[in-house]
C-alpha cells in the first residue's frame, strides 16, 4: 500500500527494487511478530496449569485490542507520511492532544475513507481471519509435559529476534536501509517497530551523538559563534516597534530571486528590493515548532525532536519576548489558530508574552468562515494592523500565519489552473502573498510605520515532487527586513544563517545583550560565520560557502559530502551536534 501511494514521488521503481523493501523490511516485522506473540505464547503454555478456559477469552480480548492499536498506527503512518516524509515515531505523542489539527491536513471526504477503511481491515482481520479461521484451532493444552516443552522450547525462541547479540536480527533501522532512495527505505521500515524503536532511544542522546571529547566539541562551538563586536547601525533608532511575521510554509522555491516561479508571491518579489534581503537563510527543522523556537529562543532543532515539547526544559531558554520586554516593550503573539497545538501556549506562556491572541477564545468574530486550520491570514493581518495601530510605542509582535498550510483550502478564486499538489500550494502561497500585500500597503499609510521594523521569513518548506527529507529545497527560506525603521534598503547579505541566528542579529542593532544566545550569531556582522546548521527525522546538516554536509543517523555515515573542505567541515557537524545534544539534555 505505501508503494503504491507515495512510488511517485521517488524515481522509477523497478521490480527488484520493491521485492527487497519486502525483503529487508522482513526483518524488522518479524521482529515486531516476536514482541506481539509473547503473551499469547505464554498464556498457551502457563494458563493450563491455572484455569484452561481462559486461554481463549485472554488470547481473545488482546488480539483485539493489538489489532485496534496495529490498525491505527499503519494507516497513520500512510497517512501522515505525505506530510511527514518519514515513517512514524515518537513525534506522533507531541502532537496527539491536538486531533483537529492532525484532521486538519486532510480533506473531509479523505477522513470518511480513512474511517471506512479502518472498519474494513478490522473486519478483515478480525470477524473472517482470526474468528473465523484462527479462534477455532487454539487448543486447550492438558497441564503437563506438553505444555512444558512449548514453554522451554518454543517460547524462548520468541526473544531471539529481539536480541540483537545473538546476530540474528539486529533491533535498529540500519539493517533495513538498503537504498540510496530515500522513500524504499522508508517503505521497508515497519512504521510500529520504528515508533517502539524512537521511544527506546530517546533516552540515549548523550551516547547517540557522541562522536568527539566533550573538549574538542566546546572549542567548535566557541569558534562557530565567538564574541560579536559592535557593528554598524542599521536603524534609524535603538527602541523602533517590531513586528515579526512568520509565514507558514514560505519556502525559498516560491521566492523570484531564489528562482522560484515569479507569479506566486509577486508582492514579496517586490518587497525585496525595499528592505534588507538574507538571501542564504535556512529552517532549522522541517515543522513550525522548531521554527519557533529558533525565532523565539535561538534553540535548533534536534534530530526528531523539538525542545518546546518539554515542558520542563523550555523554562530554562532564553526569549527575546523576555529581553525586549526587559527594554521596554510591549509583547504580543498573534496567531489565526489553535495556540495549544504543538505545545505552543506553554512556550509562550515561558516566554512572557503581555497578550496571546488565537483562535482559542472570543479574539476573533465567530462569523468569520473558518478553513481546517483556523482563521484565514486575511483576516489575520486585519487584526494585526488594528492591533498596531492601538499599541503605544514600542512594541513587538510575532505574527504567526496559516493558510498556506495542507491542506491549502483558503477563501480566494483559484490563480493557478489545475489539481495537482503544486497547483494548490501555489494558490495558498498566493493568497498569502496578497495578504500580506494588502497589509504592508496599510501599514505604510500609518504614523507608527515610520518607526516600525517588519521581519518576514518563513517557517519551513513544503515538498514539492520527488524530494528527500534532507533535499535543502525544504529548508532553504527568505528572510527580509523592511519598514520605516531602516535607514536604508536593496541591501543583500549572502552570509549562511538559520531562524537562530535572528535572536542575535536583532538584539545587536538594539544595543542588547545577546550572550545567552547559545546558537545565535549576527548575520550583520562582516566577521561572523557563514554556516547553517538544521536538522531532519533522521539526521542533520550543515551548509556554508563552500560545503554541504548531510549527516544520516541510521546509516551512522555522511550521507551527502559537496564541496573541497567537506572533511573539514564534517567535523565541525559532528562537534555541534554533540554540543547541541549535551546542552538538551542538561536542560
Amino acid at each position: 500500500m505505501f508503494l503504491l501511494l507515495y512510488g511517485h514521488l521517488a524515481e522509477e521503481i523497478s521490480f527488484r527494487e520493491a521485492v527487497l523493501t519486502f525483503i529487508y523490511g522482513f526483518k524488522q516485522d518479524i521482529l515486531l511478530t516476536g514482541y506481539i506473540l509473547i503473551i499469547p505464547a505464554l498464556a498457551i503454555a502457563v494458563f493450563p496449569f491455572f484455569r484452561s478456559n481462559l486461554i481463549k477469552k485472554g488470547i481473545l480480548l488482546y488480539s483485539g485490542i493489538m489489532l485496534v492499536i496495529l490498525v491505527l498506527l499503519y494507516l497513520t503512518n500512510l497517512v501522515m507520511y505525505q506530510f511527514w516524509n518519514y515513517p512514524i515515531d515518537k513525534s506522533i505523542f507531541d502532537y496527539v492532544g491536538s486531533p483537529k489539527e492532525w484532521l486538519a491536513n486532510t480533506k473531509t471526504i479523505q477522513v470518511f475513507l480513512l474511517l471506512i477503511i479502518f472498519l474494513s481491515l478490522y473486519i478483515l482481520f478480525w470477524f473472517i481471519i482470526f474468528k473465523k479461521w484462527l479462534t477455532n484451532n487454539i487448543k486447550v493444552l492438558k497441564p503437563g509435559w506438553t505444555s512444558l516443552v512449548l514453554l522451554m522450547l518454543p517460547f524462548p525462541l520468541l526473544f531471539l529476534p529481539v536480541q540483537s547479540k545473538a546476530g540474528i536480527i539486529p533491533a535498529n533501522n540500519p539493517s533495513v536501509f538498503f537504498h540510496e532512495n530515500e522513500l524504499l527505505n522508508h517503505a521497508a521500515v515497519n512504521p510500529v517497530w520504528n515508533l517502539i524503536y524512537s521511544i527506546s532511544e530517546s533516552k540515549h542522546l548523550s551516547e547517540k551523538y557522541n562522536f568527539i571529547s566533550e573538549s574538542e566539541a566546546i572549542a567548535v562551538h566557541d569558534t562557530l559563534y565567538p564574541d560579536n563586536p559592535s557593528v554598524s547601525s542599521f536603524l534609524t533608532n535603538i527602541r523602533p516597534n517590531i513586528v515579526v511575521i512568520l509565514l507558514e510554509s514560505f519556502a525559498s522555491s516560491i521566492i523570484a530571486e531564489s528562482g522560484g516561479n515569479p507569479k506566486v508571491t509577486p508582492v514579496f518579489n517586490s518587497l525585496t528590493d525595499e528592505g534588507i534581503f538574507f538571501r542564504n537563510f535556512y529552517a532549522t527543522g522541517a515543522m513550525t515548532d522548531r521554527a519557533l523556537a529558533g525565532i523565539v529562543s535561538g534553540y535548533p532543532s534536534l534530530p526528531g525532536d523539538c525542545i518546546i515539547h518539554y515542558k520542563e526544559k523550555t523554562p530554562t531558554l532564553p526569549f527575546i519576548s523576555k529581553d525586549l520586554q526587559s527594554a521596554g516593550y510591549s509583547t504580543t503573539f498573534l496567531y489565526g489558530g489553535n495556540v495549544n497545538f504543538a505545545n505552543m501556549k506553554s512556550y509562550l506562556i515561558n516566554g512572557d508574552f503581555d497578550r496571546i491572541i488565537s483562535d482559542n477564545g472570543d479574539d476573533f468574530s465567530s462569523s468569520i468562515e473558518r478553513s481546517k486550520w483556523g482563521v484565514p491570514d486575511g483576516f489575520v493581518f486585519d487584526k494585526l494592523y488594528n492591533e498596531c495601530n492601538q499599541l503605544k510605542d514600542p512594541f513587538f509582535i510575532l505574527c504567526m500565519t496559516l493558510s498556506n498550510h495542507n491542506p491549502f483550502d483558503v477563501p480566494m478564486e483559484p490563480v493557478f489552473p489545475g489539481n495537482s499538489f503544486e497547483d494548490i500550494f501555489f494558490n495558498s502561497s498566493y493568497y498569502s502573498d496578497k495578504c500580506l500585500g494588502e497589509f504592508i500597503s496599510k501599514a505604510k499609510s500609518t504614523e507608527w510605520y515610520k518607526n516600525t521594523l517588519f521581519i518576514l521569513l518563513g517557517d519551513h518548506g513544503t515538498r514539492i515532487g520527488n524530494e528527500n527529507e534532507f533535499d535543502l529545497k525544504r529548508y532553504k527560506i527568505p528572510m527580509l527586513w523592511l519598514g520605516g525603521a531602516l535607514k536604508s534598503g536593496q541591501i543583500n547579505i549572502d552570509r549562511y544563517g538559520s531562524q537562530t541566528d535572528l535572536a542575535n542579529t536583532l538584539l545587536s542593532q538594539l544595543n542588547l545583550s545577546a550572550s545567552q544566545y547559545k546558537f545565535s550569531k549576527n548575520l550583520l556582522d562582516p566577521e561572523s560565520p557563514s554556516f547553517a546548521f538544521y536538522s531532519c527525522q533522521n539526521g542533520f546538516g550543515m551548509i556554508s560557502d563552500s560545503v554541504h554536509l548531510v549527516y544520516h543517523l541510521p546509516a551512522s555515515e555522511f550521507y551527502i559530502e559537496i564541496g573541497s573542505e567537506a572533511s573539514d567541515w564534517g567535523k565541525t557537524c559532528l562537534a555541534y551536534m554533540q554540543y547541541l545534544s549535551a546542552d538538551f539534555i542538561k536542560r
